[in-house]
């Protein structure tokens, strides 16, 4: 039914463009509320953004990488990336599809702290949007103009949404959108106006599928509590037809949001992030229901802290006094459905897709209570009976929060809140006797004093102190790893000495992602949506030690059969470091660096003529496991190619169990050690002539404590956290290769206080007595003449015998590949990487990258555009046959 007194009030599109200048007052106040929210980094001078988190070891190199592959056309792989992965889906969690990103496509940069600058100048923009859609949605809905500035004030200027803007300002994003969306369902049911709730369903799933599932969750929430806000009769039938509606032109603009939509969804199910079981509570610990308030309007950033303005509180409170309104009585009703949500950990792993708990949700509860606060505003009572209520709820308000807060309490911020509620006391009292220009001016002062305070105590909280802020981030930001100068002449030497196609590896990184700041072929990544097969390889196929977090992984612990197989060309050594790599050259010593050449190097593709099934890998130790890379394949049917005898690879066994192990400030019992301070484990060695190889200690190792546990072996730092922690990696059987053992054959295991479950402990040897000669024989059939750019790679290869053409590229159903211009069924070798069956004779092979499923998508989305634009005109032109 068409809200025939909107159309009449004169709204044009969202505003009653008959008050233009309200309007424009508003947005002068939400400007003034940007102002405040961002205050402390005004002060500070300093960058928007935490130090060592993920915002500054993820985030901030995502964007500047993508910046430079879209815009020089490269959409869908990078070499970069890991061990070369997919660009378009596997940062479409982040930023690939969306609308301020790519926004940011029309200014340059060529540093991280030019990135950073961007910051403060993005989350303006995001909360102004916020802010002012809020309103937006308000005015639409007749509500007063001080109604709306509130409450959009009460949305936009949460601790929560700034909290994202800071650390993961992605996801900061959806607060953007979600008005716009509730907006175009209420014009879609008031207006029959189906184009722009097309278009908002389109937005918000395309420009991020993880919230796009949130706002889609709230959208049919909000949609059942809508329906009794119509004027049709209410009945299962007519909700039914009502809700189909909402589901006929929501399918349509997921359609249309197709090209982003299965490809990421497509990606984020083939990636490693779903072995671990989750134990998910009925209920919270006392403690959560108790600080419930606190949470609420509290100003420090505790994960599940809203942080909204008192008014919020204030208003809330006053909106008992209108539940015979039947409107007021509806949205009141959602707010206590999603305060319920708040209260049951399961919402939060339900709104995470049913994994770990996460408070990303929480921005819709925040919405909902910035609207129900406006609606309670704007019922303006004057009734006597009204008036007591007034003094007795804001002061019940008053009581709870100042009874729930923690201790102790911060003292200003206490007095400060006395001074901000005897304000709002006074002006609700007053607000029927004095003008509405005077009583909206007191509480959208109190509010913006209340937000601008509660963001600068988050942001204090979070970044320390703002006299020290600047200085903090200018150090944090040029040293290594960043824009520091000295790295990059590093990388920078090597590639201008070697164009070729290679990786290097960085020995001790310490941040994953710097290949995709320094542009070079690395070993490493931080990133949620690492594929499947390239994070088993290194956690499970390979066992390869790595930190313990299902989302990195980085370099290959040493492992030179490993490396060399991976083409692994140049290793980059501290000058301090005493670690020379096996088979290397020192080529130039460099700005604190060493700088190594491969003198074994392998391309990226040579030849296996033999395989081995999977059942047979399986059955094979870590060291069995390496020497056979540069062997023989590992492939699920062998066809012609010959069997491999695995009785060839050789590791010797230096020592095995815990008999004879010496314990330092331990307690054993059975295979539980208990670890006191200064707690060790040394494990003796065969004093035999020293050979040039790889020692690799294995053992089966839980913590059985709560919190993380730390080992160091031989140096070597490890942490294995709590099974209870979200981002553990489930796993328990590890491979460590131990170094600096050439003084006294010990292997030292110093352990923090805790316990441990210690089983299965195994020493191996890895000689590289017969390192050489594989390599040689490879490099009979390497791909040769290698031209490659961000999506395609090309070569040429002479195969002396039949066999399978290896190229260490991760597998992906999106390569196509072409021999001798013809296209070539490829498989999955080695658990992770390409393989290409080759008949004998000189083959020239090409492949090129396009995200899986991203043309069919595109197909879709292209024919659901073409199908809205047909509909349109046909009934458009029926529209003009019928006035004529």
């Amino acid at each position: 039914m068409i809200n025939q007194e909107k159309l009449k009030a004169g709204y044009l599109f969202m505003f009653d463009y008959k008050k233009k200048g309200m309007h424009f007052f508003a947005a002068l106040i939400f400007i003034l509320a940007i102002f405040s929210v961002h205050f402390y980094f005004y002060l500070s001078g300093g960058y928007m953004t935490t130090r060592n988190t993920d915002a500054t070891v993820q985030l901030l190199f995502f964007r500047y990488f993508l910046h430079h592959q879209f815009l020089n056309g490269d959409f869908f792989w990078s070499w970069k990336y890991g061990l070369g992965g997919d660009v378009f889906s596997n940062f479409s969690y982040y930023y690939s599809t969306s609308i301020f990103f790519l926004i940011t496509l029309f200014l340059k940069f060529d540093t991280l702290q030019e990135v950073l600058h961007l910051n403060i100048i993005i989350s303006s923009i995001k909360l102004f949007s916020a802010m002012i859609f809020m309103y937006a949605l308000l005015q639409y809905n007749k509500r007063s103009y001080n109604a709306s500035i509130l409450g959009g004030l009460i949305y936009g200027g949460s601790t929560f949404f700034a909290g994202y803007s800071e650390r993961f300002d992605f996801m900061a994003e959806a607060f953007v959108w979600l008005p716009l969306l509730i907006l175009a369902y209420d014009r879609f049911l008031d207006e029959n106006k189906k184009g722009f709730f097309i278009f908002m369903v389109f937005i918000v799933i395309t420009t991020n599928f993880y919230f796009g599932f949130m706002s889609s969750v709230y959208l049919n929430i909000y949609a059942v509590f809508r329906y009794f806000l119509t004027s049709q009769p209410y009945s299962l039938k007519s909700f039914i037809t009502y809700y189909i509606k909402l589901i006929k032109y929501y399918i349509v603009g997921f359609l249309l949001s197709a090209f982003a939509f299965f490809p990421t969804v497509y990606s984020f199910l083939h990636a490693g992030r779903f072995d671990k079981d989750y134990d998910i509570p009925l209920l919270y610990t006392n403690i959560f229901y108790h600080n419930v308030v606190y949470n609420f309007f509290y100003p420090y950033s505790a994960s599940q802290t809203l942080g909204m303005s008192i008014v919020g509180l204030v208003a809330i409170s006053l909106s008992v006094l209108y539940i015979k309104q039947k409107e007021m009585l509806v949205r009141l009703c959602l707010l206590i459905f999603m305060i319920c949500l708040y209260f049951f950990p399961f919402a939060y792993s339900f709104f995470n897709g049913l994994s770990a708990m996460q408070p990303r949700w929480i921005y819709m509860l925040i919405f909902t209570c910035g609207m129900v606060a406006a609606y309670a505003i704007d019922f303006d009572k004057k009734d006597s009976k009204y008036r007591s209520f007034y003094l007795i709820l804001i002061f019940a308000a008053f009581l709870l929060y100042v009874t729930y807060v923690p201790s102790p309490k911060d003292l200003l911020y206490d007095k400060l809140q006395i001074v901000f509620f005897a304000v709002l006391i006074g002006a609700f009292l007053l607000r029927f006797k004095i003008k509405r220009v005077f009583f909206l001016i007191c509480i959208i002062i109190v509010a913006i004093c209340s937000i601008g305070y509660n963001n600068f105590m988050m942001f204090t909280q979070d970044l320390g102190d703002y006299q020290t802020q600047k200085a903090s981030t200018l150090q944090t930001f040029s040293g290594s790893g960043y824009d520091n100068e000295a790295d990059k002449q590093v990388i920078q030497y090597i590639q201008q000495s070697d164009s070729s196609f290679y990786r290097i590896m960085w020995n001790q990184i310490n941040k994953e992602n710097i290949p995709l700041y320094y542009n070079y072929n690395g070993f490493s990544s931080y990133q949620s949506l690492i594929p499947n097969n390239v994070h088993s390889f290194f956690k499970e196929t390979y066992n390869i030690a790595q930190m313990d977090s299902p989302s990195r992984y980085s370099n290959l612990d040493h492992r030179l059969y490993l490396e060399t197989a991976l083409m692994n060309k140049y290793y980059i050594v501290r000058s301090g470091d005493s670690f020379i790599p096996y088979g290397f050259t020192l080529l130039k010593e460099l700005n604190g660096y060493k700088i190594y050449k491969n003198n074994h190097y392998l391309p990226v593709g040579f030849m296996y003529d033999q395989a081995i099934s999977v059942e047979q890998f399986n059955q094979l130790d870590e060291v069995q496991k390496d020497q056979l890379m540069l062997q023989a394949a590992v492939v699920e049917q062998a066809g012609s190619l010959e069997k491999f005898n695995t009785k060839k690879l050789r590791s010797e066994v230096l020592f095995k169990g815990m008999d004879n192990v010496k314990l330092e400030n331990i307690d054993k019992n059975g295979d539980v050690y208990t670890a006191r301070p200064n707690a060790s484990i040394q494990i003796p060695l065969n004093n035999k002539q020293v050979k040039a190889g790889e020692t690799i200690l294995k053992m089966n190792l839980k913590n059985l404590t709560t919190g993380s546990l730390m080992l160091n072996i031989n140096g070597t730092n490890f942490e294995k956290r709590s099974v209870n922690n979200i981002y553990s990696y489930p796993k328990d059987n590890y491979a460590f290769n131990v170094q600096n053992l050439q003084n006294n054959r010990m292997i030292n295991i110093s352990l923090s206080p805790g316990q441990y479950s210690i089983k299965d402990v195994e020493v191996l040897f890895n000689s590289y007595e017969k390192y050489t000669d594989s390599v040689n024989e490879l490099k009979q059939s390497e791909l040769k003449n290698v031209h490659y750019d961000e999506n395609s790679l090309q070569g040429k290869v002479n195969v002396r015998k039949s066999g399978l053409l290896f190229l260490s590229v991760p597998y992906s159903k999106g390569w196509h590949i072409k021999v001798d211009g013809k296209d070539t069924d490829f498989e999955q070798v080695n658990g992770t990487f390409i393989g290409v069956r080759l008949p004998k004779g000189k083959h020239d092979i090409s492949m090129h990258y396009v995200t899986p499923y991203f043309k069919e998508s595109t197909a879709i989305s292209i024919f659901t555009a073409i199908g809205i634009v047909v509909v349109y005109l046909i009934k458009r032109r029926k529209k003009v046959k019928s006035s004529n």
